[in-house]
């Protein structure tokens, strides 16, 4: 490796290689760090970064902090609190330069230090020490559920947030503490929609396939001819939520459209004006750019070049020359959130009165899609010659591509990182928690040049205490938990730094093991975690401990080892948890490889370990056999479109879940 290239990556923070997933050290190439740095370059072409004009400090912080002045400051500043309130500070000159010392006792929030007359404006973000749940938030359990595979007899064929609803109110009902569910960012705006929740058009935004229907105001009042023009378009997609066969989203998406098309043409999308009007009015121009683009790419298609010219951004004369034509339809798009919003908030309302310590707790995607309403509303914001994904671990041994263009460290430092904190901030407003899918994206991200394999990342370091101080802040005021998703190649100092926060990692009792390779015991695993059996990821339990994951992978072609060394490696980890549940006295004697013996038995399992939130998923009780994705599968794989069945392939309604004869015995062994 060059020493030249090693200078222009160390000047964005990037190392030299990275520790895999089999402790290896392993060296970035020249090509690839090359590219890396020139995306980094060509996005943010200053020739040097610029002096911070956004500090994040925790309270302990302040009296201890001085903001470093450049230039020739006035002698005073003013700050300004979020509050409202005003202070005028004193700056303090040496033969150092210039500075300013903030006072010990700023209420934690966003402010602003400015010079008057205007010359410069400093962001100041106070944020408490570390997120500290209630004590009823924490040695807490709940269910993992896909919530868009859970029906029940009003869905149109897809779960939506009535049936998340109903899904708080039977789970409050098991004494259980949070239902963790999906993504339900904003997808496609035309067809085809893009099944993967994980691949979202905003994270800023929802889905409106998650809309119900008619549980809207407007669908009450609605005149007869439009409620039978709207029950037209349900019944065929009604008609489906008894059958075990894929989900499958076009038409879901288009009646849906259709209907709501229907109510907002009849007036009724004012029947809640003032309400809708002061949510817009809040939501400010982040959402009337969403819109737009939303409109836009209505009309012209997703990837349509004219959307995407070099001078077409969202502050664009071209742009800006659409908008009066496409005026009702930004505003159509700005109901549509309004409507999700409100309707999200009821089902949250819902886990509260069903005594749920914690309620809903949203994922959160690692990105968003090449052609996005995020990369076109955020220009400069993305890298979109560059790919987020992983590199090669156990369970994904060619490496991810996930197809996301990253955010680029230092433009989003320079927003005073206002995306982050719109996108936690929606999250924590309308739940009672959030994961966050690959946390070490907060960390770095393993950034991938265009045509390169997954092999060929590189790591790029982001702004990590300011992403987590902030992370804890809007945690706190909303009253929310903060799980962590690091699976995968996570160095240890970064499960430290989530523990030192007071956010929960995740663990899968499958996957802990010791450096030296030896199966951990239910006592020696981290409490500061979620700890699951399964994860989307990998297929549900029974199908898991009978081995299938190996034959599916097999006949897909996303082994890297030969099938015989696959098995071999997974009879060795199946012997090691057997043996684990046996000394804890937990395991079937006589059972079948995936049987309900051994599914309640491996849960029993996980019930030992000091984790502070347990989770059981919803295929889990159910019995399911299909994987809900398979990594490293496109179109090989149906990812994301199998219903919630039973162990025979029967579709299962939410009303099913309580007489599961599984969910049943898991009850008896758990919590009696």
């Amino acid at each position: 490796m060059t020493s030249s290239v090693l200078k222009a990556a160390s000047e964005w923070g990037i190392p030299d290689g990275y520790k895999g997933a089999d402790q290896q050290w392993r060296t970035f190439s020249d090509k690839s760090l090359n590219a890396v740095v020139k995306a980094l370059a060509d996005t943010y072409p200053q020739t040097e970064h610029p002096e911070s004009r956004v500090y994040v400090f925790t309270r302990e912080e302040l009296s201890t902090a001085a903001i470093r002045l450049h230039g020739n400051p006035p002698d005073t500043l003013i700050l300004k609190l979020e509050s409202g309130e005003e202070h005028t500070i004193p700056v303090s000159g040496s033969t150092d330069g210039h500075s300013v010392n903030l006072p010990a006792d700023l209420p934690y929030g966003y402010h602003r230090l400015v010079a008057e007359p205007a010359t410069f404006e400093i962001e100041i973000i106070v944020t408490p020490e570390k997120l500290c749940p209630s004590s009823e938030q924490e040695d807490v359990w709940g269910f993992t559920a896909q919530i868009y595979a859970l029906r029940s007899a009003t869905s149109w064929g897809i779960g939506d947030a009535a049936d998340l609803r109903k899904l708080c109110t039977w789970a409050g009902q098991q004494g259980a503490d949070f239902v963790s569910i999906n993504p339900i960012h904003a997808g496609s705006v035309t067809h085809p929609v893009e099944n993967s929740p994980y691949l979202p058009s905003s994270r800023r935004y929802f889905t409106r396939l998650m809309l119900s229907i008619e549980d809207l105001p407007e669908y009450e009042a609605a005149p007869a001819e439009i409620k039978q023009q709207i029950s037209t378009l349900a019944a065929p997609l009604k008609a489906t939520n008894t059958s075990n066969a894929l989900i499958d989203r076009d038409p879901i998406f288009a009646a849906k459209t259709r209907a709501l098309e229907l109510l907002w043409d009849a007036g009724l999308g004012t029947l809640r004006e003032r309400e809708f009007d002061s949510f817009v009015a809040t939501e400010g121009e982040p959402l009337t750019t969403f819109s737009l683009w939303c409109a836009l790419t209505e009309k012209y298609g997703e990837e349509n070049p004219i959307v995407w010219e070099k001078n077409h951004g969202p502050d664009s004369a071209w742009a800006q020359s659409q908008v009066g034509e496409l005026q009702e339809r930004i505003r159509f798009y700005q109901w549509l959130q309004f409507l999700l919003n409100t309707q999200l908030l009821v089902a949250q309302r819902a886990a509260e009165d069903a005594r749920m310590s914690i309620g809903i707790v949203h994922d959160l995607a690692v990105g968003v899609k090449q052609h996005s309403a995020d990369v076109w509303t955020m220009p400069g914001m993305m890298v979109p010659t560059m790919s987020v994904g992983a590199p090669p671990d156990n369970y994904n041994q060619l490496g991810q591509n996930w197809s996301q263009p990253p955010w680029h460290p230092q433009t989003l430092k320079d927003s005073g990182y206002a995306p982050f904190i719109q996108m936690i901030r929606k999250l924590c407003a309308t739940g009672g928690g959030i994961r966050i899918d690959h946390i070490l994206g907060l960390f770095r991200l393993w950034w991938i040049p265009k045509g390169a394999s997954p092999t060929e990342g590189v790591y790029v370091p982001y702004p990590v205490e300011d992403l987590l101080k902030i992370l804890v802040l809007e945690a706190t005021r909303h009253n929310c938990v903060v799980i962590g998703e690091d699976l995968g190649t996570v160095p240890e100092e970064i499960t430290e730094l989530l523990a030192q926060f007071g956010l929960l990692g995740t663990s899968v009792l499958w996957y802990e093991y010791d450096d030296d390779g030896t199966m951990r015991s239910p006592a020696e695993t981290r409490a500061q975690c979620m700890m699951t059996v399964s994860t989307h990821d990998m297929p549900p339990v029974a199908a898991y401990l009978a081995g299938k994951q190996v034959e599916l992978r097999d006949e897909l072609g996303i082994l890297a080892n030969s099938a015989a060394e696959e098995w071999a490696e997974y009879q060795s980890n199946r012997q090691d948890i057997v043996s684990e549940a046996r000394k804890a006295g937990v395991w079937p004697e006589d059972a079948t490889p995936g049987d309900d013996d051994e599914v309640v038995a491996i849960h029993e399992l996980m019930w030992l370990t000091p984790a502070k939130a347990k989770a059981i998923a919803l295929t889990d009780i159910a019995g399911e056999q299909r994987s809900q994705n398979v990594p490293g599968t496109n179109k090989e794989y149906p990812n994301w479109r199998v219903p919630l069945c039973d162990r025979d392939g029967k579709a299962l309604s939410i009303k099913d879940l309580e007489s599961l004869p599984l969910w049943q015995r898991l009850k008896r062994s758990l919590f009696t």
